[in-house]
């Protein structure tokens, strides 16, 4: 199991996503009905579009997990594979 210790916060820059780690932290979500995936940075953000899902189509399931993606730091920007 992959330690939250080890895992930094990463931001958004002009150039691409920003972190110091090999893992990027995100939270995942999927609604069930429909098989629509999100991908979000926080878990308030993984909440809010959770919520607003949920009063689009109201009989949705929508779950959220953490998931860890790597990055690539050969380049100061770091960028998702």
């Amino acid at each position: 199991m992959v330690s939250k210790l080890l895992i930094p916060e990463w931001s958004v820059t002009q150039k691409g996503i920003s972190s110091a780690s090999f893992l990027m932290r995100l939270y995942k979500l999927t609604d069930h009905t429909a098989g629509q995936v999100g991908f979000v940075p926080s878990m308030q953000d993984a909440i809010e579009v959770r919520r607003q899902w949920i009063e689009k189509r109201k009989e949705i399931v929508v779950d959220i997990e953490p998931v860890y993606l790597p990055v690539d730091l050969d380049t100061p920007e770091s960028t998702v594979h």
